[in-house]
């Protein structure tokens, strides 16, 4: 088992089909899941904690959410790609990041 700020990660199964750090460990709520369920997240999913403990890896605990109703839950605003604000809050997306050249260009910022 290895910790990081948030999340357990432990040596999965060795038929675990899903993302592997250094080729090596899983999330253990992935894992989880994915024992209960049967089923690996799509891109555009997370697990969602719901008593908010992140160690707290019962499948009772875990609910499949899409990433922009989690961020929304959490009061974080989806980033609007495309914009000047998209890149100032750190999304460096090529329609971002022209946006922000023309701003800059713009503003005399940059020639």
């Amino acid at each position: 088992m290895v910790m990081n700020s948030k999340y357990v990660y432990i040596k999965p199964p060795k038929s675990y089909p899903g993302k592997l750090l250094q080729n090596r460990y899983a999330y253990e709520h992935h894992v989880a899941w994915w024992l209960a369920t049967g089923e690996i997240l799509d891109d555009g999913y997370v697990l969602h904690h719901r008593n908010g403990d992140h160690k707290d890896n019962r499948i009772g605990n875990l609910e499949k959410k899409k990433v922009s109703e989690h961020a929304f839950e959490h009061g974080k605003r989806p980033i609007r790609h495309g914009t000047l604000a998209g890149y100032r809050r750190g999304c460096r997306c090529e329609a971002c990041s022209k946006k922000n050249k023309d701003y800059c260009k713009q503003k005399r910022l940059v020639g």
